[in-house]
């Protein structure tokens, strides 16, 4: 089991390897306590303008003001956090990630990249009864969630009460299935233009996340406890470890890191899994599955197969894996130009276009 000051020291430590990219605000989640009750395991999002220490010091006040005890222990949870630099909407707390759904927290998202079409989903939001709160593109994404999710669980609702002959019984006191994480972050990727790494948290799932990527970079960390550093596919079918963290029924616990960045994660581990343009890799009960949207047919995703996502091992420490293998991060830069071009301009041009930078 971990503690609470371990899981914010963990994210804390794994955004301050990023600082060398530049910021300009932070924020971070976590559960407001440990609870067999999965409804009452409440996202908070705290988030501060400025450097991460910061956000380090509006997280503590924070945490004094809740009288949320440090030491609390946690069996399973899933945080998640981000440092911004500023491309919708000025620096500050308001638009620094993560964003949410709503006042519930149902749905939180943290993004690297930019959602070209954001205006058009957030006209159709603000249709339905969204409100928006921030400048940016990236608020749409959790509120495009909720959305997806509501309307599917009705559905879902509908067609129970249908099979059963009745007109409303079941979403007043039978049990109706609602979607997977998986599903709801396919259907709302399906709708994104641009570039983006996001990962989500949600009140409905409590001790999941998923993570998707297209043009942006993202990898998964895997750290089972007692094994190599490097573990087996039989060490990976057997683990029964959720999110970031669980005790589950296995008796070795692990924890998943998803990181922009390698230098995030190999404090921690260096076995990693790289992410392709429309994987959607969802951790939960124990395992991670990688699902593939398919955009030509957008039917649901589809599990991509094994072998296409072999987990490897990081051969670099942590100061090499920062400057890319580079003498210095000047000469890093330049040689990641023709690359941050291509994200730049995601989802502007053709792929004509596009390849002509390749």
């Amino acid at each position: 089991p971990r503690d609470r000051k371990y899981i914010l020291d963990l994210l804390f430590n794994g955004l301050r390897r990023l600082e060398y990219r530049g910021y300009d605000s932070a924020g971070v989640s976590i559960d407001d306590y440990p609870t067999s009750n999965v409804k009452l395991a409440f996202p908070l999002i705290l988030k501060a303008e400025g450097k991460i220490e910061c956000l380090v010091e509006s997280v503590t006040k924070t945490i004094q003001e809740l009288s949320l005890d440090l030491d609390s222990v946690f069996t399973e949870h899933a945080g998640i956090a981000h440092t911004r630099w500023a491309t919708h909407g000025k620096p500050d707390a308001c638009n620094s990630h993560p964003h949410t759904s709503g006042p519930e927290n149902e749905f939180l998202v943290v993004h690297n990249g930019i959602i070209t079409n954001f205006e058009a989903l957030k006209k159709m939001l603000k249709g339905k009864g969204f409100v928006f709160e921030s400048e940016t593109d990236t608020e749409v994404i959790p509120k495009l969630a909720k959305y997806l999710y509501d309307r599917r669980v009705a559905e879902l609702a509908d067609e129970s009460a249908a099979k059963e002959g009745m007109t409303g019984d079941v979403a007043a006191g039978g049990v109706c299935e609602g979607p997977s994480f998986h599903s709801v972050v396919s259907e709302v990727v399906e709708a994104l233009e641009g570039a983006y790494a996001l990962v989500f948290k949600s009140l409905h799932f409590p001790g999941e996340l998923v993570a998707c990527r297209r043009g942006s970079p993202l990898i998964l960390g895997i750290k089972v406890q007692g094994a190599s550093d490097t573990p087996t596919a039989s060490t990976l079918a057997s683990m029964n470890a959720s999110s970031v963290y669980s005790q589950g029924n296995s008796n070795k616990p692990a924890e998943y890191f998803f990181a922009s960045d390698a230098s995030a994660v190999v404090e921690h581990t260096k076995s990693v899994l790289y992410l392709e343009d429309d994987d959607v890799a969802h951790v939960c009960l124990g395992r991670y599955h990688v699902y593939r949207v398919d955009r030509d047919h957008p039917s649901g995703p589809t599990r991509a197969p094994t072998h296409d996502r072999v987990v490897q091992t990081l051969q670099m420490e942590v100061h090499q894996i920062m400057k890319g293998g580079y003498d210095h991060f000047m000469q890093k830069e330049i040689h990641e130009q023709p690359q941050s071009l291509i994200g730049t301009m995601r989802g502007r041009g053709g792929p004509r276009f596009l390849s002509s930078f390749c």
